[in-house]
């Protein structure tokens, strides 16, 4: 590299990694002075108490040069640390903290801060939270195991903060906020926020702030299920994810019904969203939210501690009349041979459908009869789901095998002579299912359908696509990339 020019070398820097950087900028002052702004250009993690000194001697040096250039910043001191072994002292890291966090706030440009143990951090030196109120740059903020401390530092912010993460970790025996309401907590962003996510918060209160900008909303582990105040602090929301949101001690139907109806009175009487462009969760908070518009997306996920119910399900497509559905079901093949569940998808708000995929994880013993089961069920999602659905214009079916009846095939000796596992059923030809799929379809709209296998074994996938591959985002339109599997085109 003797040869080189100086821009050329400038040059390398601009696409080199981080160990070719701290390499190429260890040789000379002008690539030391130069390189040193790749390496933090992009998110620097911090995760050890004697990273965080370290860093602030790095970013310090050569006249404060570096500071604007530190963008993501992502930082984790554990109080619990010894200094004896060579870890950090927690006290020290925390005071460079304080000290980087100054020297940012007069200078720096940074846009996204992450901090884990939040709520020890800022004990270990009370200076902290004024200096992260100072960082008038910052868009993103998140905070994990948060309590007192932290809450007070959110109710003192006025950055305008465009995106909040917070999380609460009670399990860990840690004190909690004494206002546990979100909405309170970061009253200073009301014109500002557009996406917020919290875990173990209540965003609930009868004079909940209203955020007119918020266009996400993520919630898990939240007691209380009360849409009407939702609607009211975000009433332009458009994408909703839950988690664990309906309390775990209800278990009987009939007290989600109460919680269901209780939200839909509500919001009979004071109003609701006009609509939703995405839901992202389980059905239990679904049905309990009772939502009364039109969502146009809906991804129910699998969630352990709630049976999916056929009469849940029914509710909530009549509720949300959507145009793309993502449907995952686990662990045994009943779904697929209870008839029940398939009677979803023949009422009128099932015909608003024109995306559809369903995934089913197939687990049982490796038996003939098994084996036959599976195929009833496969035969059932053509002639009970597709054929039912009179604007589908694309279906995605996956289904992941694994259990007994794998386990026995791929250690047996002679495979051959094991009866049938689901494996068989469908593997003996995904393109010969794909075209019934679509060939069921009663009105001709069905022009794209992937069936795809997945073996839980090896993690890999094989996928037969019909017509054009994509993948619906209510947010972008389709999108043209082929799910992760090796494709077969037919």
């Amino acid at each position: 590299m003797a040869g080189l020019t100086e821009d050329a070398l400038l040059h390398i820097l601009t696409f080199s990694d981080a160990k070719t950087l701290c390499a190429l900028i260890s040789t000379c002052r002008t690539l030391h002075r130069h390189g040193a702004k790749y390496l933090i250009e992009d998110e620097v993690i911090l995760s050890q108490n004697r990273d965080v000194k370290s860093f602030f001697l790095f970013m310090t040096c050569d006249n404060l040069r570096r500071i604007p250039y530190l963008s993501r910043l992502v930082v984790s001191i554990d109080p619990a640390t010894s200094h004896s072994r060579g870890l950090g002292d927690p006290m020290e890291a925390a005071k460079a903290l304080k000290e980087l966090f100054l020297q940012v706030a007069r200078g720096g440009n940074l846009v996204e801060l992450a901090m884990h143990r939040t709520e020890a951090i800022l004990e270990l030196c009370h200076e902290l939270p004024d200096t992260v109120c100072a960082l008038g740059t910052l868009r993103s903020l998140i905070l994990h195991q948060v309590g007192p401390l932290t809450g007070n530092m959110l109710q003192s912010l006025t950055i305008p903060l465009v995106s909040v993460a917070i999380e609460e970790e009670s399990d860990f025996g840690m004190p909690i906020p004494t206002i546990r309401n979100p909405t309170y907590l970061l009253c200073g962003t009301q014109e500002t926020l557009q996406e917020l996510s919290v875990t173990f918060f209540e965003v609930t209160g009868p004079n909940t702030f209203c955020y007119p900008n918020v266009h996400t909303l993520s919630f898990r582990y939240t007691e209380i299920l009360d849409t009407q105040h939702y609607v009211h602090a975000f009433p332009n929301l458009q994408h909703l994810k839950t988690a664990y949101g309906a309390p775990f001690e209800i278990e009987e139907d009939e007290e989600l019904a109460e919680l269901r109806e209780k939200n839909r009175r509500a919001q009979q009487l004071f109003g609701t969203w006009p609509s939703l462009r995405c839901y992202n969760g389980s059905l239990q908070d679904l049905y309990v939210l009772g939502t009364l518009c039109h969502i146009s997306s809906i991804s129910i996920d699998y969630d352990e501690h709630y049976v999916l119910l056929p009469p849940a399900l029914r509710a909530v497509l009549d509720d949300a009349r959507p145009v793309h559905l993502d449907l995952r079901l686990s662990m045994t093949p009943t779904w697929l041979f209870h008839l029940e569940f398939y009677t979803a998808f023949s009422r009128p708000s099932a015909q608003t459908l024109s995306h559809l995929e369903l995934s089913f994880y197939i687990e049982g013993e490796n038996t003939p009869e098994f084996g036959k089961d599976v195929g009833k069920g496969l035969e059932n999602v053509v002639s009970h789901v597709v054929a039912s659905l009179r604007c589908l214009s694309s279906f995605r079916f996956v289904v992941t095998c694994g259990g007994d009846g794998l386990e026995l095939r791929q250690g047996a000796e002679n495979p051959c002579e094991k009866p049938p596992c689901a494996i068989d059923i469908l593997a003996g030809d995904l393109g010969a299912y794909a075209r019934r799929c679509r060939e069921a379809n009663p009105t001709g709209t069905l022009k794209s359908v992937a069936i795809t296998m997945f073996m839980c074994h090896t993690l890999e996938g094989v996928t037969v696509q019909l017509g054009p591959a994509y993948q619906y985002d209510p947010g972008k339109g389709k999108s043209d990339s082929p799910p992760r599997s090796s494709l077969i085109d037919c």
